[in-house]
């Protein structure tokens, strides 16, 4: 994750400010294991984010449902399990991206 924040960064003057992860076994879930919110509400309270005025980007049907119940558009990438969980007739993500350096670029070309 390290290379990749610093490619992004030196691309495109980006700057991914934190990284959130559960440990949560699947079977013992706490409200952090996605879909859950636990881990965008520490987020939000960290950096002082509107969650509502956010983007969440992920590779899986859990990343893009969290992101709904979070209110938060979603861009699914590709890499990963994406090309696996675009496939899937249940998932509406706000976005498509080949991958994460994708994505960058359009949310730079955004601003």
């Amino acid at each position: 994750h390290r290379d990749l924040h610093l490619s992004i960064r030196r691309q495109r003057q980006m700057c991914i400010r934190d990284r959130y992860y559960c440990t949560d076994h699947p079977d013992s879930p706490t409200s952090n294991r996605k879909p859950g919110i636990g881990m965008y509400n520490k987020a939000a309270k960290d950096h002082k984010i509107d969650l509502k005025k956010s983007l969440m980007i992920g590779d899986s049907f859990c990343d893009i449902e969290a992101a709904k119940l979070c209110q938060m558009e979603s861009m699914l990438v590709s890499t990963g399990n994406g090309s696996k969980t675009k496939k899937m007739t249940n998932i509406n993500p706000t976005y498509f991206t080949k991958n994460l350096l994708e994505a960058s670029l359009i949310l730079k070309d955004a601003q």
